[in-house]
């Protein structure tokens, strides 16, 4: 009689599944950390050029400083009625997702708010490269993943992700949305545009992108498609409602705005002469020429997209976004709203490969910290706004 075969040795192997999702995960997580090195360092130097400036101030400055007021202090009653542009801003025209969980965090942590801004943006920061990949990874390959996050984390504009910004936040509900749509996850897409609506204006493009998928399902008579749409918009007519009540007027954001910032649809005139004041007088006014560079890059890469074979949402997302960006007087071509297009630099990532990605990817290194240490050494009057 034979006996019986002997158990298996065990081991303590990771489950295949889990380990496989660590493993592509550690890739975008490590091109951002790369980054973000690159980052800091910048505003080390920055620091340097200004003694007495501290890495909490660079943190808080420009518009860091309006959502530091609303996580601190929330929303007032009663708008500014001054004359000229500083009287009549508000923190009413600064969406409340971003702030709140900032808020919530510095309440459950002990942090100052500018610790904790500053603390969840680079989270959301790395939550975006890490979905960025992956649906990426899903349309064009991991190649082509690796090449888009490398461009995305790099970015000139991309020192915003470690700024007490809502940028990180709206990126990552962005990517996650499309990523979701994608898959056919209807509420799962309708909840992440609901919240990415609650976070920043230009997320409405994720609105057009819900009508968009689920509207070519729609022919197919798949009814759930349309939870994406009818949810996408929640957090837009959710904070407008509070502002109406709060303020009792129903259209204040867009007041504030106007009067508080000269926010006002252009066409697209104020970005044209912008560009072409930067072909006659190159280098003037550096905010000016950036915005131009800025400009060239979202047409050219614009181009690249509509001929690249990737999904047409894409197309869809990205049209809006510098649609709202352009055609606003005040807003332009600055770098940190292209880097909230970021299907243009996907389509990019896909075009550039060998040597010439690596150039791409090294000039737009030695751009990021060159226009971190300008926005934030330089004086105001000087730097690009971020």
């Amino acid at each position: 009689m034979l006996p019986p075969p002997a158990a298996p040795p065990t081991t303590r192997a990771w489950p295949g599944a889990a380990h496989q999702g660590l493993l592509w995960l550690a890739r975008p997580l490590g091109i951002y950390l790369a980054s973000r090195t690159v980052v800091v360092a910048a505003l080390g130097v920055a620091a340097v050029l200004h003694p007495e400036w501290n890495f909490g101030f660079l943190l808080g400055h420009w518009d860091s400083s309006w959502y530091r007021r609303v996580a601190a202090d929330g929303y007032p009653a009663v708008v500014p009625t001054g004359e000229g542009l500083p009287a009549n801003q508000s923190t009413v025209a600064f969406f409340p997702l971003f702030p709140l969980l900032t808020r919530f965090l510095a309440g459950a942590t002990g942090l100052s708010v500018t610790a904790a801004g500053v603390l969840l943006a680079a989270g959301f920061g790395a939550l975006a490269a890490a979905l960025l990949w992956e649906l990426v990874r899903r349309e064009a390959g991991a190649d082509v993943a690796d090449r888009a996050t490398a461009l995305f984390c790099f970015f000139p504009a991309a020192a915003v992700l470690s700024l007490n910004y809502a940028e990180s936040l709206l990126l990552a509900l962005a990517i996650g949305c499309l990523l979701a749509l994608r898959r056919q996850q209807w509420l799962l897409a309708g909840v992440t545009a609901g919240l990415a609506t609650a976070t920043r204006p230009n997320a409405v493009a994720l609105v057009a992108c819900c009508a968009w998928e689920a509207g070519r399902r729609l022919r197919r008579r798949e009814w759930r498609a349309l939870a994406a749409p009818l949810l996408a918009p929640a957090g837009l007519l959710v904070f407008f409602a509070f502002l109406w009540v709060r303020t009792g007027d129903a259209l204040v954001w867009l007041h504030v705005q106007a009067a508080g910032w000269d926010q006002h649809v252009d066409f697209g005139r104020s970005t044209i002469q912008g560009v072409l004041d930067t072909l006659r007088h190159p280098g003037v006014h550096l905010n000016i020429s950036v915005g131009a560079a800025s400009f060239v890059f979202a047409v050219v890469a614009g181009v690249l997209l509509v001929r690249s074979r990737l999904p047409s949402v894409f197309v869809v997302y990205s049209a809006v976004v510098l649609a709202l960006a352009f055609s606003s007087q005040a807003v332009g071509s600055r770098p940190r709203f292209v880097l909230t297009a970021f299907p243009l630099i996907v389509a990019v990532a896909r075009r550039a490969r060998g040597p010439a990605f690596l150039i791409v990817l090294g000039s737009s290194a030695v751009l990021l910290a060159a226009l971190t240490v300008l926005s934030f050494g330089a004086p105001p009057d000087v730097a690009p706004i971020p």
